[in-house]
């Protein structure tokens, strides 16, 4: 190939900002991937360019003794989009066809109950730092919102008298999500005693007591020590509090279709972990809608079974 492969990865990850409209985040991330699968490729004397299937498998499998399973497979994920677009831009050869992945298991993640939320956002103070800080995990915890998408929030996509915001996601996807009325007035709380006496120095919803537009390293610490003080897990983050919004929809009979929605997933398959979690209503649902099978109505019990193993004829019976 006559380009240079640094020169290849800039057409691909421009490719991918424009025509797939992706994150600046997860271009860095491919970014990242590509300068490391060029290292595995080096370290076995090949470059990415002349490997064949059983030469970028063993590039994978030895990347998979040093690194993470979750890193390998975002790597794979990665590859395959790279040679995908080499095979359509160059009509290069894609070799990931049959590529094998390290498999990574899904673990259920944590949440924070309902009663737990109210206690944790009724200890914070009502001076502009306290209204600040229980708005932003109250708007978190109400809205499923990312951080970034938090931090980016726009003041005139908040329309708290219709009870709802506009939030630009990944990929510049606009979404809707309806707020509810305690979330708005907390909302309106923080607008009308810490933000609009400030300065305006941004077009952002939140900003900092001091006015300056709201970060992710602020959110974090915020939800770090949260965490001390509540005696919440050590991995409780802002990403728990968008778990809880998806947790609570699901809970109460939120279809899937509608929590994808509003969680802004562009994939299903990432929404669908949230059915692990409410398997008591389940059950329930079933018991309910299958009496005849699971209540005491249709069920014949062991003293309705003679002893010769049959039950006993009914007057009412039908086939």
């Amino acid at each position: 190939m006559a380009m240079s492969y640094e020169q290849v990865c800039r057409e691909y990850l421009a490719y991918e900002q424009n025509a797939r409209a992706l994150s600046m985040a997860t271009i860095q991330a491919q970014k990242n991937d590509l300068r490391l699968f060029e290292e595995g490729c080096k370290e076995i004397g090949r470059t990415p360019f002349d490997l064949d299937e059983a030469g970028l498998q063993a590039v994978i499998d030895r990347l998979m003794v040093r690194y993470e399973n979750a890193s390998v497979a975002r790597l794979c994920s990665t590859i395959r989009s790279f040679y995908l677009f080499l095979n359509l831009r160059f009509d290069f050869k894609d070799i990931t066809l049959s590529l094998r992945s390290p498999s990574v298991s899904r673990h259920l993640p944590s949440w924070i109950g309902e009663k737990q939320m109210d206690e944790i956002l009724e200890s914070f103070d009502n001076d502009e730092r306290g209204i600040l800080d229980r708005t932003i995990l109250m708007t978190l915890y109400c809205t499923g919102l990312r951080v970034s998408e938090l931090c980016t929030l726009e003041d005139r996509r908040v329309a708290l008298d219709q009870h709802s915001i506009r939030v630009i996601g990944k990929g510049d996807k606009e979404r809707i999500i309806p707020i509810s009325i305690a979330c708005a007035r907390q909302m309106k709380e923080y607008r009308d005693t810490v933000r609009s006496p400030l300065p305006p120095c941004s077009g952002r919803f939140f900003v900092t007591v001091q006015g300056k537009p709201l970060n992710r390293q602020y959110v974090y610490r915020l939800c770090k020590k949260v965490a001390m003080e509540h005696s919440l897990s050590p991995s409780t983050s802002a990403h728990t509090l968008r778990h809880s919004y998806a947790t609570r929809l699901v809970e109460h009979e939120v279809d899937l279709r509608t929590v994808q929605e509003l969680l802004g997933h562009s994939d299903i398959s990432t929404t669908q972990i949230y059915t692990h979690i409410d398997s008591h209503r389940l059950r329930q649902t079933v018991d309910s809608a299958l009496p005849d099978l699971f209540g005491n109505t249709g069920r014949t019990t062991d003293s309705q079974i003679d002893q010769t193993g049959e039950k006993p004829e009914s007057a009412d019976h039908t086939d």
